[in-house]
């Protein structure tokens, strides 16, 4: 077959479909679209007559053309058995022009709407055609099914004359349909085809209905209309969300974590206005609640949830329709205290001085630290008062530094858990610390022995409050003489004997201690170094004789030095250790400063007299206090007669006792400084008289000694009677120094008035008659 009159290639077509073998046989076809000849053929020449003559007869002509030649066409049939070919036959096709309809093509399926989610597109995968037209005039989109009106809305807005041409859009509220129009028909294809893709669908009620929309599309080119397409719009409602538990049943340092201690909490969220909302606990529905008008929702759980992680969910559900199930929200339940905060301590930084462990501390603000639950909040406290708090770390570690200086002395310190939940620990177990931010001074540090006489000497230190680590190495020497620190004795914490070896030399000893080097046990150390007194290695000395009247006898420095009463040794210097005649250092004026007493009223030294704010006399008198017997072979126990020392400065007060050659009190006898009391047992046979000094110190660096001669009880009374002298009397105190029989040497003022006396310088005796007070005068001879 073939077009053999009014040919037009690529518009005329002939076809051929072999679409039953029964009917065609093995008949096939094949068509040269550029000569216009359709070719059938039999394999092997089976197809019969009847098959060949069935499929002529489905032989078809197509113009495919939009706008064909409407000529009129010429086509040729020629048959062959194989051998021998028909003769041909016409038959003319007459061509026709017709006018081409537009088509709108919708999705196949459904679209979905989401109650609440505001407009969706109906269609956004439309499409637009027309074979014989390149513009359209006008489009109808309706909703044609379940339309609710005040409810449904539909709308097109263009906002682009490129995509959208002309296209111009209104809305029957009433009947749901909008129509779509371009004005003089000039909006291409391209432009309808998006503009009906732009197409929305809202539903503006408050509750919507859930019922499944219609909506059908048509579209004109101004002389013929689309057939109708539609598609179906089916109403989904939003998942609903959950905001969390409420800030009453979040419990804890967080009302926004979930976690709680309540069994019962109650949970919040938001959906679809009026909407049932279905509550999930660990996927298993529980109950439901319903949404206020303007979507938000609570619900109280009615059933105690055990401690652990839970999740909720919750779906909505109106008229039927539901929502797809919410995000889980994850709670964790703890209704268990945390363990007490335990290993209260002071951070080693912060706990200063020797030990930084003790709770000893220089620091005003330091930072304490323990354990606790981990991601706790640990609350502080100082002495009961809460002073703020900190949160452990992942491990249950935490430290914190006060914030407000604390004042010296003792503090408590302790702490309470609270976890994340809100459950709180008991208090933790006390630990106390101690502030001490104040450097300890030296009190005093005075000569412990009376002079020089052997190559050692021994310094008394004192200090304010108890030290630690007081070493050889802290002290140094200084002056003209020399020496070396032999050791330290400790007699207390706050009080140390320095030894000196090695004395030599002449003039001036002083033991120094560095700045720095002794601190207590919070760290504190000495601000300044101190110089102590020092012992005058080749002591300087006048022997005040039996002059002639106002006369003073100075003797060499190197004379021995002879008391004129016994004990007693009358020692002059002036400033800077020169020797000056007693006239000289007693002016007319009179003296500036009392006696400051050291022993009682019955016999006290003088340590120091004042002239013009300047020391030049210094009176030192040394008298046997008394003669004690003690038994031979049995205890014995004695203390100091009551005020035997009376002090100015009672605070610091150091007492030590030990020979008068400078050894330690013998093995069989002991002495309590704080009672001065001694104690013992003299081992029989024992005759040797036991010489004791006993020397006081008070915190301002005032010193004096008195003097005991312990004695066998027979020896001792009769050495007593044949030593005691006959002194005479004193004028001016009605008293005798003459020792009676049972009575021991009378000490103090009464010997020093007669040495006094023996002086015979009116002016001496004169100013220290007015000292030592109206009742023991002191009265000069000549």
């Amino acid at each position: 077959m073939s077009i053999t009159g009014n040919f037009h290639s690529g518009e005329d077509v002939l076809a051929f479909s072999n679409s039953s073998a029964l009917t065609y046989g093995n008949i096939a076809a094949s068509y040269n679209a550029g000569t216009g000849v359709l070719t059938l053929t039999s394999s092997g020449g089976t197809a019969t007559l009847a098959q060949w003559q069935a499929a002529l007869r489905a032989v078809t002509y197509t113009d495919s053309a939009i706008t064909p030649n409407t000529t009129t066409r010429t086509v040729s049939f020629s048959v062959s058995d194989g051998s021998k070919d028909s003769a041909t036959v016409t038959r003319t096709v007459t061509v026709t022009a017709t006018d081409q309809t537009p088509i709108a093509t919708t999705t196949g399926s459904a679209g979905a709407y989401v109650v609440g989610g505001g407009a969706t597109a109906v269609d956004s995968g439309l499409t637009v055609s027309d074979l014989d037209s390149a513009t359209l005039a006008s489009a109808t989109v309706a909703i044609t099914g379940n339309f609710h009106s005040g409810e449904d809305v539909l709308a097109f807005s263009n906002t682009s004359a490129i995509t959208y041409g002309n296209i111009a859009a209104s809305y029957n509220a009433g009947a749901g349909v909008l129509t779509l129009t371009s004005s003089g028909g000039t909006a291409t294809l391209a432009q309808w085809q998006a503009a009906l893709r732009a197409v929305t669908y809202n539903d503006t009620a408050g509750t919507p209905s859930t019922v499944t929309r219609t909506v059908s599309f048509s579209i004109s080119d101004g002389s013929k209309s689309s057939a109708v397409m539609s598609r179906s719009i089916e109403m989904q409602l939003p998942v609903p969300s959950i905001t969390g538990l409420t800030v009453g049943s979040d419990t804890g340092s967080s009302t926004s974590d979930g976690i709680t201690s309540n069994l019962l909490p109650t949970v919040t969220g938001t959906a679809v206005a009026n909407s049932t909302v279905s509550i999930y606990v660990d996927n298993v529905l529980i109950d439901t609640t319903t949404a206020d008008g303007s979507g938000a929702w609570s619900y109280s759980l009615v059933s105690s949830l055990s401690s652990g992680a839970h999740s909720i969910t919750a779906l909505t559900t109106i008229g039927g329709v539901s929502s797809a199930q919410s995000m889980s929200y994850s709670i964790m339940v703890d209704s268990s205290a945390p363990a007490a905060p335990a290993g209260l301590a002071l951070s080693t930084a912060t706990d200063s001085g020797s030990s930084s462990s003790d709770g000893i501390t220089s620091q005003t603000t330091p930072t304490v630290t323990g354990t606790a639950e981990a991601d706790s909040t640990v609350e502080v406290y100082v002495d009961g008062v809460p002073v703020g708090s900190v949160t452990t770390d992942g491990s249950g570690a935490w430290s914190y530094t006060l914030g407000s200086a604390l004042s010296s002395g003792s503090h408590s310190l302790r702490a309470i858990s609270t976890d994340a939940a809100g459950n709180s620990s008991s208090q933790s177990t006390t630990y106390s610390i101690t502030v001490d931010s104040s450097a300890p001074t030296v009190l005093a540090m005075s000569l412990l022995d009376d002079s020089p006489t052997s190559n050692s000497v021994r310094y008394l230190v004192s200090f304010s409050e108890d030290v630690e680590g007081v070493d050889s190495a802290d002290f140094s020497l200084s002056g003209s003489a020399r020496g070396s620190i032999g050791g330290v004795q400790q007699l207390n914490a706050r009080t140390y004997i320095v030894l000196v070896n090695n004395v030599a030399g002449s003039g001036a000893l002083q033991l120094n201690l560095a700045a720095g080097s002794v601190g207590d046990a919070a760290g504190n150390t000495l601000a300044a170094t101190y110089n102590g007194a020092s012992y005058n290695v080749i002591p300087l000395a006048v022997v005040v004789a039996e002059p002639a009247p106002e006369a003073v006898v100075s003797t060499p420095a190197d004379a021995d030095v002879m008391p004129v009463t016994p004990n007693i040794v009358l020692a002059v210097t002036g400033l800077g250790g020169a020797l000056a005649p007693i006239d000289t250092l007693l002016p007319s004026a009179p003296l500036t400063e009392a006696i400051q007493p050291l022993l009682g009223t019955s016999g006290m030294p003088i340590s120091a007299v004042m002239v013009n704010a300047m020391q030049v006399l210094a009176i030192e008198v040394r008298l046997p206090l008394l003669i004690q017997p003690l038994p031979v072979g049995e205890s014995f126990s004695f203390s100091l007669p009551p005020g035997t020392f009376s002090l100015k400065h009672g605070d610091g007060v150091v007492m030590v006792a030990r020979q008068a050659n400078g050894q330690p009190l013998p093995s069989w006898m002991r002495f309590d400084p704080a009672s001065g009391r001694f104690s013992g047992l003299m081992p029989a046979g024992n005759r040797q008289p036991v010489e004791v000094v006993v020397m006081v110190r008070d915190s301002q660096g005032n010193q004096a000694a008195t003097r005991l001669r312990l004695e066998a009880a027979r020896a001792a009374l009769e050495q007593a009677t044949a030593e005691a002298p006959d002194q005479g009397p004193v004028a001016g105190d009605g008293q005798s120094a003459a020792l009676q029989d049972g009575q021991t040497i009378l000490p103090g003022k009464l010997a020093l008035a007669e040495q006094l006396a023996r002086q015979s310088n009116k002016h001496f005796g004169s100013a220290v008659n007015a000292l030592l007070g109206a009742a023991d005068k002191v009265v000069t001879r000549g």
